[in-house]
């Protein structure tokens, strides 16, 4: 897509498309102060540190190999990790030779909040951040203020973005910008660790990140659809086989499914029995009416073959 794009900016906008890498410090660098550091090691061949922008060994556009010490280029006047491609003859789209900003990765906290990816891979725990750090907020488009230079700015950035003129980089003035759209989609994968430590909070944070990524349209509350991938132990196949389980998890509503109720229902490490008589009360405080496969979504953390005899 960033290769289509930078064919065609006036087309497709001037903003690259990009994925970004948003996990643990023990993974990836906070700051870009630490993605230099990573880099300098890596320089003097002290392998082995756990913190590294080196996420990819080859480019995933021609498959050159990627060497840290050479590949990868901190800049920190403008606080950028840029990871370029291996290709020796610098035919790759990406490579130096080519592309100067290199491969749209982005793997280093701080540069993720000051210009949010189009794409972002991330583990869950790292919503819990929300309620310690500000600056997650411009992942969610919560922005007013934008440095040409290092990208959005929050209440209590290092940067104001007032900078005099330094080598290649030009003075800059710091510019009010208007909220960005939050994420249209989120996607969970795993499911089946909503039933262990982290289950709880993600279902504290769960409403909260719900809110974040409404937004405002003419007037209008503009709700974004989140869409969570249910991988159970006995496979994505037994799953989508399940009357009206694949639509909806594609967004899309069956006739016999309209103006009826859905019901999330979970039944973790229960009988049969017990689950079916949970279904049967259920469906008897909703005025009678049989829950089936067709009306009711059935989260049954159960024993395979189960979900099948439910109906």
């Amino acid at each position: 897509m960033e290769n289509i794009r930078s064919k065609e900016p006036k087309k497709w906008g001037e903003t690259p498309f990009s994925i970004g890498l948003w996990v643990g410090q023990k993974t990836t660098p906070n700051t870009t102060e630490e993605s230099h550091n990573a880099i300098e090691k890596e320089r003097e061949h002290q392998y082995g540190i756990s913190s590294t922008p080196a996420q990819l060994t080859t480019c995933p556009w021609c498959g050159a190999e990627i060497q840290p010490g050479r590949e990868i280029v901190v800049d920190r006047e403008c606080g950028q990790t840029h990871i370029y491609c291996g290709d020796p003859l610098g035919r790759c789209e990406f490579s130096r030779a080519k592309n100067e900003i290199g491969l749209p990765v982005v793997v280093v906290d701080d540069e993720i909040y000051h210009r949010p990816p189009t794409m972002l891979i991330a583990t869950v725990d790292k919503f819990a951040m929300m309620a310690w750090k500000g600056a997650v907020r411009t992942l969610f488009g919560k922005v007013s203020q934008e440095c040409p230079r290092h990208g959005f700015l929050w209440p209590d950035a290092d940067c104001n973005g007032n900078h005099k003129k330094k080598g290649k980089y030009e003075a800059t003035v710091v510019k009010a910008v208007k909220e960005i759209r939050p994420p249209d989609l989120i996607i969970q994968d795993e499911f089946h660790l909503i039933s262990g430590p982290l289950g709880t909070m993600v279902g504290l944070y769960e409403t909260a990140v719900d809110d974040l990524c409404s937004w405002q349209y003419e007037g209008k509350t503009i709700d974004t659809f989140p869409i969570i991938e249910m991988i159970l132990y006995w496979g994505r196949e037994h799953w989508e086989k399940q009357p009206g389980i694949h639509e909806l998890c594609c967004g899309k509503v069956p006739e016999e499914l309209k103006n009826r109720l859905i019901m999330y229902f979970c039944a973790m490490s229960v009988s049969f029995q017990l689950t079916a008589l949970m279904l049967k009360i259920t469906s008897f405080l909703f005025n009678g009416q049989l829950i089936n496969g067709a009306v009711a979504v059935i989260l049954a953390f159960v024993r395979p073959g189960h979900l099948a005899q439910l109906y």
